[in-house]
């Protein structure tokens, strides 16, 4: 019946009217509901005239149900024909609705999770659960490319299956998966890895290169250990410090150094940090154990603080008087209890002013600042507009270092 009925309505000026049924089924999932044929065309006018029984004109819209059109063609001699079996013949295919084709999708989505959860047997929680973050952007990019999802997730999944145990290189961590650039950062898999990292450890996505380095040095793996590093004058604690130490020497000290370190200590247990390289110049040729972070702080220079610390040192920090500068030392503060922040001080403010004037949106930084020790900078930034440059304030400096007693 729905084969004949089928090879009927071909024979007839009839496909805009069938795609459109088809169209309203797809999207309400039932066979129900109007639709409208705009622009009837002569032969569209007689042949669905004749279906309907009714006379139509040129040029103008029809609306039909149905409901209308299953009880006119009842009255023919295909009386009995289903809507299913007939779009199956007419259009030689299976009919989905939106919602069988979500279904589907979905199901076809969280059968590759399960099979690479079990290839390298991994437990994700929420994974499959629709309401998870983790979920939401892993069936974005199936929508998008199920067959580049699945690459990227074979890869990850095993990284994720191996994390390292001892310090490795970013690069030879990425090479498990045959491309030592596979996590380098701000690329596409890079930043999938991390997402679900962090997902899996209830952490926050890292919004800055600074923070998924430290990110991926808490789990191990670290980025570029030989050039990322830190000056250093006067530590001691392990056998290559002390030969610096008792050389009065400089020691630029890289992440590969530190890695390789169990003990980074002081002699005076006082260890003084500055921001700019100048300061050595001045300080250089005395006991005082001092580290330079040439700007924003670095894994090198956390990993430092924390062995220093782990030693029983106390901290003290200098820097630069602009926003900035006065977000490395709230950072810093914020991260150990045991530094001090010295010479913040409205006196120290005027020896170190500069004709550089501080814009808007810089000075909108300080709305950051947090540390109690930061306010008389800060207020004095906002009034007076101007920065201030520790190179300038070194005599303050030198005077409370020469003159500390803890």
């Amino acid at each position: 019946m729905n084969k004949e009925l089928s090879t009927y309505l071909k024979s007839k000026h009839l496909s805009r009217l069938l795609k459109l049924l088809k169209d309203k089924y797809i999207s309400i999932g039932r066979y129900s509901g109007v639709v409208t044929i705009n622009n009837l065309t002569k032969e569209e006018c007689i042949d669905i005239g004749d279906l309907l029984g009714k006379t139509l004109k040129i040029d103008s819209t029809l609306k039909i149900s149905y409901k209308e059109l299953t009880r006119k063609i009842n009255e023919t001699r295909f009386q009995g024909f289903t809507w299913d079996g007939l779009f199956k013949c007419y259009f030689n295919e299976e009919i989905l609705t939106k919602k069988e084709k979500r279904e589907l999708v979905i199901s076809s989505y969280e059968s590759l999770i399960s099979e690479l959860l079990n290839k390298y047997k991994l437990y994700i929680p929420g994974i499959k659960d629709s309401n998870s973050k983790i979920y939401r952007l892993l069936k974005s990019n199936y929508n998008k490319d199920n067959n580049l999802l699945y690459s990227d997730l074979d890869n990850i999944f095993n990284l994720l299956s191996n994390m390292p145990k001892n310090s490795i290189n970013l690069s030879i961590y990425a090479s498990t998966t045959g491309n030592p650039h596979y996590l380098d950062l701000n690329t596409r898999t890079s930043n999938l890895y991390l997402k679900l990292l962090c997902y899996i450890n209830n952490e926050d996505y890292p919004t800055t290169n600074d923070k998924r380095i430290e990110l991926l040095a808490r789990y191990n793996i670290y980025v570029d250990s030989l050039s990322n590093y830190i000056i250093t004058y006067n530590l001691c604690g392990n056998e290559i410090l002390d030969i610096f130490y008792n050389n009065k020497q400089i020691f630029n000290m890289n992440l590969s150094n530190v890695l390789s370190m169990d003990r980074i200590d002081s002699k005076e247990k006082r260890v003084y940090i500055f921001e700019n390289p100048s300061i050595l110049n001045s300080l250089a040729n005395t006991n005082y154990s001092i580290i330079i972070t040439s700007g924003n702080p670095n894994i090198t220079l956390y990993k430092v603080l924390d062995k220093l610390v782990l030693s029983g040192n106390k901290l003290y920090y200098n820097g630069d008087f602009d926003p900035e500068g006065l977000l490395i030392a709230d950072n810093l503060k914020k991260r150990y209890k045991e530094l001090e922040l010295i010479c913040y001080n409205k006196d120290d403010y005027i020896n170190s002013i500069s004709s550089e004037t501080i814009n808007k949106s810089r000075l909108n930084k300080l709305n950051k600042i947090e540390s109690e020790e930061l306010s008389i900078i800060k207020d004095l930034l906002v009034l007076n507009k101007k920065a201030g440059y520790q190179e300038k304030n070194i005599d303050n400096i030198k005077e409370f270092m020469y003159l500390r007693v803890d």
